[in-house]
């Protein structure tokens, strides 16, 4: 196990006694406060079943596939608050392109008969708002269906639009599904590595030499159950072995020193050159409790709102574990948790350091250098320069333009690109002319071939022009 991650053992054997552990041997759960901290923000999963079987080891891997499990942190179905989804009936999203956040039952219902794919089943759905954010789709008639698919990148916050069954369609039974517009968690997993069969980590402490001992650390992960190991030739060292007990499968020329379950310090006895790498670990008669590893995503306007609002540096939320096979969304573990404020500072997503909600001098350098983008060309030919927002931060753009003669007339366009582009936003174009009657510099609104904004011809001789223009929220404009 990494030291870096913090390591959930999550019991999902009985749904009545959702719980996370304090230990693999141990039926205590963990303590309730359970931080989920900046400095670790990687999380290692670890699934377990009661061992009904005996007392000892008190817990077995349970089997979960890494790519239906989902971890979430934070309260629990909230509603998108804005924006909307693009949905789907059988790849066909004809009418449902833009459904608000907030969409009546009777819109959405009237949007989906009138979709030809739905059309071309033979029957018609009926739409009922269960919650906010929350809709029942039921079919008319029995038979297979598909379910009705969501693309959530235009609800705000951060969101998720999942489909699956409350009932499968049947050649007997009607197909009745759940559609939902739901914020993200504050923090959330979804994609995760699989932690599978024993690995052995060797670290040299200390080299040996002609004057030194040398001396290692070996850990084992993940953390094994059952079975023995080797370092070199030893003799067969139990994955629950005693410091005694190592000691003497290690042999004479070593000392050892149990760190931790499966972690251990070896010292040799005399000072000599001696080399121990991973390979020299054999791990290969150890079962290991298998896991997953992921990243944690943040939230970030929903984490800023929420902390934004608390007085301290923490806060209980809840943990939500859920398997969700692409059909059916089950709750593997359901406990609460708290977060601390330090996760603002681990996202890439987030400024390096909250500061207690304020930024850092350095991050408002950042934050200001960011308003403002600049450009600067040469150009002697036909053709278009564009002057486009690097990011949706960037306020004020400046192009320096250095326009040369050239080998004879030629028109150039200085196109504004509205992509990012917000009401209020500044371009300002400097060009600086020759001493030439041979270019014409046209300034157009969005694309090479858009509004004529602004035309210079050259009057033989140089000379500068500064020109500015405003984005009124639907095209750029001319200040001249």
């Amino acid at each position: 196990m990494s030291l870096s991650a913090l390591r959930i053992i999550a019991d999902v054997s009985d749904p009545q006694k959702l719980r996370i552990l304090d230990s693999f041997f141990s039926q205590r759960p963990a303590n309730q406060g359970l931080y989920f901290r900046g400095d670790k923000n990687l999380v290692e999963f670890f699934p377990v079943i009661a061992n009904t079987g005996s007392s000892s080891p008190a817990w077995l891997p349970a089997t979960v596939a890494a790519a239906d499990l989902q971890l979430g942190i934070g309260d629990a179905d909230l509603a998108s608050a804005g924006g909307t989804a693009a949905l789907n009936y059988d790849s066909n999203g004809t009418g449902l392109t833009a459904i608000a956040y907030n969409v009546s039952a009777g819109t959405l219902q009237t949007a989906l008969n009138a979709n030809a794919a739905v059309i071309a089943t033979g029957q018609t759905v009926a739409v009922t708002l269960l919650a906010t954010g929350i809709y029942k789709i039921a079919w008319s008639g029995v038979g297979v269906k598909v379910l009705i698919q969501g693309d959530a990148a235009l609800l705000t916050p951060e969101s998720v639009c999942s489909a699956d069954w409350s009932q499968e369609g049947t050649a007997s039974l009607k197909a009745i599904q759940l559609l939902r517009f739901l914020q993200r968690p504050f923090v959330f997993v979804d994609s995760w590595t699989a932690l599978s069969g024993a690995t052995a980590t060797v670290t040299t402490l200390r080299v040996g030499s002609l004057s030194a001992k040398a001396m290692f650390s070996v850990s084992i992960s993940p953390l094994p159950y059952a079975g023995s190991f080797a370092i070199g030739n030893s003799g067969a060292m139990a994955f629950n072995g005693t410091e005694t007990d190592w000691q003497t499968a290690l042999g004479t020329g070593w000392t050892a020193l149990k760190t931790g379950d499966a972690q251990l310090t070896i010292e040799r006895t005399t000072a000599a050159v001696y080399a121990l790498v991973s390979g020299d670990v054999d791990v290969t008669g150890l079962s290991v409790y298998s896991g997953f590893r992921g990243t944690m995503n943040f939230n970030i306007t929903a984490l800023f709102e929420r902390f934004a609002t608390e007085t301290g540096a923490d806060f209980e939320t809840s943990l939500h574990l859920l398997n969700d096979d692409g059909t059916n969304i089950d709750t593997l573990n359901y406990s609460p948790v708290t977060l601390h404020r330090s996760l603002l500072s681990s996202g890439s997503a987030s400024p390096s350091n909250w500061n207690n909600g304020f930024y850092t001098k350095v991050q408002a350098d950042v934050l200001l250098a960011a308003l403002a983008s600049f450009l600067a060309a040469t150009v002697s030919t036909a053709g278009d320069t564009a002057l486009a927002k690097s990011n949706a931060v960037n306020k004020t753009q400046t192009l320096r333009l250095t326009v040369s003669a050239g080998a004879g007339a030629y028109a150039r366009t200085v196109s504004l690109s509205v992509t990012n582009c917000a009401a209020g936003d500044v371009a300002r174009v400097t060009l600086l002319m020759p001493a030439s009657v041979n270019p014409l510099i046209q300034i157009r609104n969005a694309t090479s071939g858009g509004t004529l904004l602004y035309s210079m011809a050259g009057t033989g001789t140089a000379l500068s022009q500064s020109l500015q223009f405003t984005y009124n929220g639907t095209a750029w404009e001319s200040d001249q």
